[in-house]
């Protein structure tokens, strides 16, 4: 068991903001310091607060004791930390080296002070965005006063970036505040030209017809916006590669890649102008098909390695993945996805599924309104083979695309008469696989 001073004993209240939107704490910051608290093994208690409720006018803060003249407040995050090594004889970087410890300093401050600034500004200043994120922290208040609070929270927190000068520049400019030499590194000569038709522009699925009015779909069909945008999106991609051979290069002279699995995925990719849409939510290739990378460190893995595995696999994948590889039970009764190793392995694995499947809720997005769909109808799922992908919306007709003759997906044959019995046969297929989630 973990010994915990004396005075450590009765639980720290820490305050934040509480679970919302699927997340055990809304705050990162909130976040960042429970992640402390448990690393520090001391016991804490979690109790949400209002911004209000701090000295600071900001979540997180901790209170420490249990009677007036022995309990301490301290506000904001990294004071907490300082707060917590020095009361109780801590240090969370212990297992680092003076110049670790000065990178860990900088690239947290980088991201907090600067980062979390310019993530601010697209939170806030951008119309979608706002409306599918902040607005619906009031969704359950009635009118007028869900209005004058999204009113009043967006005024205020544009006030504190006008402050701190990131709304003094231009949307252009604050794009650029990627760190150099990466900001400038790509031009337009080196960015891929857009995957998208005039056809598709001119007669899309109603469904898609509203996301390509959404502001980031208008914007990105501007080559001028996808010429300043995608170049630094490049740099921004190298750096992070940069980064993650810094990481490598660190495990390899401890000797841990001799025991460390990585994995090298994404939870989406993005159309960034692709079939006149910008941002990510619908289904074709460019936002649901990404990395899955996977460095095995066993001999066993050998016979694969360094090549290229052509088969359907999902992201539910990883978890049984992890588990195998933590040589844990494996759990097919609640865990949909099947374990990666045997592939990593060579094992043979007869019964590999042939199909992959995804689902869409855009309820929160502007296109529900421009449809007039009630939030519980604004649905849509996705399953794709190794030649068709099939797409079912509620309460408007499918899509279907041919892959192997269509890799763009340029031509929807939703409608076509000719593949009537495809679409049957593939709806019939979805549906038994909506039967059988495994959804607890």
């Amino acid at each position: 068991m973990t010994h915990l001073p004396p005075a450590a004993r009765q639980p720290i209240r820490l305050h934040g903001g509480g679970p919302a939107f699927g997340l055990p704490e809304v705050s990162p910051y909130t976040m960042k310091t429970e992640v402390q608290l448990q690393l520090a093994g001391l016991p804490y208690i979690h109790v949400r607060a209002q911004p209000a409720d701090s000295p600071k006018g900001q979540l997180p803060f901790i209170i420490d004791g249990d009677v007036p003249d022995g309990r301490v407040t301290v506000a904001d995050s990294t004071f907490i930390r300082s707060y917590i090594e020095q009361k109780y004889g801590l240090d969370l970087d212990a297992c680092l080296s003076p110049e670790q410890r000065a990178v860990a300093w900088a690239v947290e401050r980088m991201a907090e002070n600067q980062l979390g600034w310019v993530m601010n500004y697209f939170r806030y200043a951008d119309d979608a965005s706002f409306e599918k994120g902040p607005a619906r922290w009031f969704d359950a208040m009635p009118e007028p006063q869900r209005s004058e609070l999204r009113r009043a929270l967006r005024e205020k927190v544009m006030a504190n970036l006008f402050s701190v000068g990131i709304t003094r520049h231009s949307h252009d400019e604050i794009l650029l505040l990627g760190p150099a030499p990466y900001h400038d590194m790509y031009a337009a000569a080196d960015m891929l030209p857009p995957r998208r038709s005039e056809a598709e522009r001119d007669d899309p699925h109603p469904v898609v017809a509203a996301f390509m009015q959404h502001e980031e779909s208008v914007n990105f069909s501007l080559d001028e916006v996808r010429e300043t945008v995608i170049p630094t999106y490049m740099g921004l991609v190298k750096q992070l590669d940069d980064h993650l051979g810094r990481l490598f290069a660190f495990l390899d002279s401890a000797g841990r890649m001799d025991d460390t699995l990585i994995v090298l995925t994404s939870d989406h990719g993005d159309y960034l102008g692709d079939h006149w849409l910008g941002e990510k939510e619908l289904f074709h290739e460019e936002s649901v098909r990404i990395p899955m990378i996977l460095y095995h460190p066993g001999r066993e893995a050998d016979a694969t390695r360094g090549s290229v595995d052509s088969a359907l696999v999902e992201a539910i994948d990883l978890a049984p993945t992890f588990l195998e590889a933590a040589g844990g039970v494996a759990q097919p009764h609640r865990l949909e996805g099947r374990s990666l190793l045997p592939r990593l392995t060579g094992t043979p694995t007869p019964d590999w599924r042939d199909a992959v499947f995804s689902e869409c809720d855009y309820a929160f997005r502007p296109a529900r309104r421009t449809l007039g769909l009630p939030p519980d109808r604004a649905r849509a799922w996705m399953l794709r083979d190794d030649r068709w992908k099939y797409i079912a919306y509620d309460g408007f007709r499918p899509q279907l695309f041919d892959l192997q003759e269509d890799p763009h997906e340029y031509v929807d044959l939703g409608l076509s008469p000719a593949h009537a019995e495809i679409r049957t046969r593939l709806e019939a297929r979805l549906f038994e696989w909506l039967r059988h989630r495994r959804i607890r």
